[in-house]
């Protein structure tokens, strides 16, 4: 089944958590990364971060977000955190989105 690539919302929230926690368990030590609002809150575009998904049936398989600058800067360059996504059905990492590859000069 092929992934949708899709802005996440606010209403994503709950599906988001459980892809956090099938990544990450529940003890994770920013305990506010579990609170649905504030998850709601932070995948709004208006907190000037973008989260993006890649959803199969409605589902989350992974996510990475794109977190704008603590401050103005003259030269933006994107560093996203390392995203959440399952474990690879396979064992292997090979369907780990961190292992994407992309050619030279497509940034």
């Amino acid at each position: 089944m092929p992934a949708t690539i899709r802005l996440a919302t606010a209403t994503d929230a709950p599906r988001w958590l459980d892809l956090l926690k099938s990544t990450l368990g529940t003890d994770y030590p920013a305990k506010e990364i579990y609170d649905p609002v504030w998850i709601a809150r932070e995948l709004e575009i208006a907190s000037g971060h973008e989260t993006w998904v890649a959803e199969v049936d409605g589902r989350p398989n992974a996510s990475i977000p794109v977190l704008k600058p603590p401050s103005p800067n003259a030269t933006p360059t994107a560093n996203p955190p390392r995203p959440p996504h399952p474990p690879s059905p396979t064992g292997t990492s090979a369907a780990n989105p961190s292992n994407a590859r992309f050619p030279p000069n497509t940034w």
